[in-house]
């Protein structure tokens, strides 16, 4: 019976242990140094273990995973992040990494190797997005309006380029646990990789395939709340523009003098709603544009009903280096401000243009160009 007990005891015991994996790390240059091992959890980073290298530069890890599923881990020193990790219970994983120049060998992980490259191809993509960003800035603040449209088209090029193959790679291997991290890509907090409605069939692809894999990943349920978030959406969208009469919520904010001002004011003018976060520099480029459409149109009935999120000094600071004059609100709730859930905005920023009826005629038209179409068509 003891014995019974015993090869009973050996058998749960080898079963938990091939659950766990294992990372071994080398990096020479920072021999004696510490290495952070990470977890990442959705939206926040949480660390797993300090590794110590030991004169030679080498340490490992052995851990359970949380899940019968892979998750993604992260290796870094200092600042820098020396590897990003797709880990599966049982993966014996060797990153050699080397600090000076950024580079990272990895091995035993096939999806860890196809993650490095998709990060390797995204990050590119970004460093010339950002500089283009920055130029545009200073372009339409000095008027330059050639060199505004020709880094318009570049920037243009450049996504509509990354996210064709960012498709090809995603289709190409459907059943990758890294495509996660590609379908979540952004170039900054306005624009996504995969942004256009009509995307979220990517999303579904990518969770019905992954959930015959792993179906109690937690990455895969929270693909499966992004396609109910999008269906819940557009079943809104569509509930408003269908509406036959003045029916859009109320809003009722506090102004930059901390004077309340009602969305109800702007009843019978055609007018934007516009939801945005002042902290984000390529968010504040939406607001020269819409100085442009304002100054163009305000005499002939626009209004511009402004929703800032976020911290209320910087805001304010913002709207009147930018000449915002039109009707500024924020009430420093940032993410937990109601208005957000009244009119179901998830990400931002958020536009909806309404025209004298009350009735939402478009959303999200941060072309200058179409604004300007659709303006001009509901005056």
């Amino acid at each position: 019976m003891k014995r019974y007990i015993l090869l009973i005891s050996i058998a749960l015991m080898a079963a938990s242990c091939g659950k766990k994996a294992t990372v071994k790390v080398e990096v020479k240059s920072a021999a004696g140094k510490e290495v952070l091992f990470s977890k990442l959890n959705f939206n926040k980073i949480d660390v797993v273990d300090t590794l110590r290298l030991d004169k030679s530069g080498k340490a490992s890890v052995k851990f359970a995973l949380p899940e019968e599923a892979p998750d993604f881990y992260y290796l870094s020193y200092g600042r820098k992040r020396l590897a990003s990790l797709v880990v599966k219970p049982g993966d014996k994983i060797s990153v050699v990494a080397d600090t000076l120049t950024g580079s990272a060998k990895i091995e035993g992980s096939p999806e860890s190797q196809r993650l490095a490259m998709i990060d390797s191809t995204f990050y590119a993509a970004i460093a010339k997005f950002d500089v283009w960003q920055q130029e545009l800035v200073q372009a339409m603040e000095r008027g330059d309006k050639e060199r505004e449209e020709q880094i318009k088209r570049d920037v243009s090029n450049l996504y509509v380029q990354y996210k064709r193959g960012a498709l090809k790679t995603l289709l190409t291997q459907p059943a990758s646990f890294a495509n996660i991290s590609l379908l979540y890509q952004q170039f900054n907090s306005m624009l996504a990789v995969f942004a256009d409605p009509n995307d979220v069939y990517l999303f579904r692809t990518i969770r019905d395939t992954l959930k015959t894999l792993y179906p109690t990943s937690s990455y895969v349920k929270a693909l499966t709340e992004v396609i109910e978030r999008h269906d819940a959406n557009e079943a809104l969208r569509e509930k408003i523009e269908k509406a036959q009469q003045t029916l859009y919520p109320e809003l009722s904010l506090p102004d930059i003098n901390s004077q309340t001002r009602r969305l109800s004011e702007l009843e019978g003018k055609p007018f934007i709603l516009l939801f945005w976060m002042p902290s984000e520099v390529s968010q504040k480029v939406i607001n020269l544009h819409l100085k442009e459409i304002y100054n163009l149109y305000h005499s002939k009935g626009l209004e511009i009903y402004s929703v800032a999120v976020g911290d209320k000094s910087l805001w304010a600071t913002t709207i009147k280096e930018q000449g915002a004059n039109w009707i500024n609100v924020n009430d420093g709730k940032g993410a937990s401000s109601p208005a957000l859930g009244i009119y179901n905005v998830t990400t931002l920023p958020a536009m909806f243009i309404f025209n004298k009826e009350g009735k939402v005629v478009a959303r999200d038209l941060f072309d200058t160009e179409k604004l300007k179409s659709k303006i001009s068509a509901i005056l």
